[in-house]
């Protein structure tokens, strides 16, 4: 230092202020040189924070997009993940203050509605509801239908063997344990009734052929011999009213016959074509669809789903409570069974008349048999009990007895005759597909016409058929 500046005058002290800055720049410099690592490390934590946050904030929003997704097959799942999600929020550290509490109030909201998601779903597993309690019915329907069909074929069988009183007993004790069945009501209704039938048709038959018997010898004996076969002069009318009764081809007997075969159908939400299908395949007849117009009316389609289990009962049966639910029906055309609106249902009904002069006839003389209800057949006939009063039937043009004796019991024949009539068309109804009926919900109906003496129906080509088969027609 001497050396350099070896007096401190004149150019001696600008050497020493040279000196002095010299030292102060190294200094300087040193420590900008020092400084400048300690920068280059804090500004690469910050960009590593960053990338941490952003990822993290990534991983998040990816959580909820898929929980909302997971949410609507497995909720339970996807609460547990935002559960997962929260938690790693509220030990996070990365990410800014605002954004971290927003995703937690996000998260927070997931788990709530989430929450209320699974509570109403498991309420709605556990509560009864309106189909289960229908189910459930149904089936305890199902298994009284077989119960009270196994006891009308034993009565069936009974009859056939010529066991009435049995037959009798046994329809009455299932009337008084199934008194809201209408099948037990018309069966012991049924079994007096058509007993009583049975009887009057024989004695009707018996005289008959002893008077037709007894004329035709007469006749016979005082007729002389012409050579050629004479027929009587009504022939041809005769010929002609055989003629009107109901004739069934084979495909229709057939139609009839699965229609009341027992079957058994479990349908959950099966598309309507392949009810269709199946049951068309059980039965073994042709089941002709609903036009696209008819199932435009009713806002229905083949894809409409179908629920229904029906064990044990008749085809008919399951027939129509597949279609009722849906507006429509079936009916019996060319050889087929068509599915139709109950509108055209109705405008395909048949009306025929059935002549039972001959059955008012043979229920003249006999003894009253009330009927379930009160309603008595042949009212004014002899009686088999005291306390037994006639019906009133409002509905028919029973009048007062007048006060001329002959007068008097000529209308009081007239009066048995039309409660005779009331009483066949009661058993009409109850025996004969009751639920098709206009009394029972149906839109079949049955009127008694006194100029003709006969049954007037409009019905389906079914009820008709059953009636024919039933013996009704001659």
């Amino acid at each position: 230092m001497s050396g350099l500046c070896p007096r401190l005058t004149g150019s001696g002290l600008i050497c020493a202020s040279a000196l002095a800055a010299g030292l102060l720049f190294l200094a300087g410099a040193r420590a900008r040189a020092l400084a400048e690592p300690d920068d280059d490390l804090l500004e690469h934590v910050r960009r590593t924070e960053q990338v941490a946050a952003q990822k993290l904030e990534t991983e998040l929003r990816a959580t909820l997009r898929d929980g909302a997704k997971l949410a609507k097959t497995d909720p339970a799942l996807a609460l547990e993940r935002y559960r997962q999600a929260l938690a790693e929020l509220e030990n996070d550290a990365v990410l800014p203050a605002g954004q971290r509490e927003s995703l937690k109030r996000v998260f927070k909201d997931r788990i709530r509605t989430t929450k209320l998601e699974l509570a109403r779903a498991s309420h709605k597993e556990t509560r009864v509801t309106p189909s289960m309690i229908r189910r459930a019915e149904e089936a305890r329907q199902a298994a009284l239908r077989d119960e009270i069909g196994k006891t009308l074929r034993l009565i069936q069988s009974l009859q056939r063997d010529g066991k009435t009183a049995e037959a009798n007993r046994l329809a009455e004790e299932l009337a008084r344990n199934h008194p809201e069945s209408a099948e037990a009501l018309a069966a012991a209704r049924s079994t007096r009734s058509l007993d009583l039938f049975a009887s009057a048709r024989r004695l009707q038959n018996e005289q008959e052929r002893g008077h037709t018997g007894a004329l035709a010898e007469i006749e016979k004996s005082s007729t002389p011999a012409g050579g050629d076969v004479e027929f009587p002069k009504d022939w041809k009318e005769k010929t002609a009213a055989r003629s009107t009764a109901v004739k069934l081809t084979a495909k229709e007997k057939a139609i009839l016959r699965a229609l009341s075969e027992k079957i058994t159908v479990n349908f959950k939400n099966t598309k309507l074509q392949d009810v269709l299908d199946t049951l068309e395949t059980k039965l073994g007849v042709t089941l002709v669809p609903p036009d696209q117009e008819s199932l435009k009316e009713i806002e229905a389609s083949y894809d409409t789903p179908i629920t229904l289990n029906l064990r044990g009962v008749s085809a008919r049966t399951v027939l129509r409570k597949v279609f009722a639910d849906l507006g429509m029906t079936y009916v019996i055309k060319d050889e087929s069974i068509y599915i139709v609106s109950q509108q055209r249902a109705k405008e395909l009904m048949v009306t025929r008349a059935y002549y039972i002069g001959d059955i008012l006839a043979a229920m003249s003389t006999a003894p009253v048999q009330p009927l379930a209800g009160g309603l008595p057949l042949n009212p004014g006939g002899p009686q088999l009990g005291a306390g037994l009063q006639p019906f009133a039937f409002g509905a028919l043009p029973v009048q007062a007895a007048p006060a001329n004796p002959p007068q008097a019991a000529a209308q009081g024949q007239a009066n048995n005759v039309v409660q005779n009539a009331a009483a066949i068309m009661e058993i009409v109804r109850s025996s004969v597909d009751p639920q098709s009926w206009r009394e029972n919900g149906g839109a079949g109906t049955i009127t008694y016409n006194a100029a003709a003496m006969s049954l007037v129906i409009r019905q389906s080509a079914e009820v008709h058929a059953q009636l024919a088969s039933g013996g009704l027609a001659k």
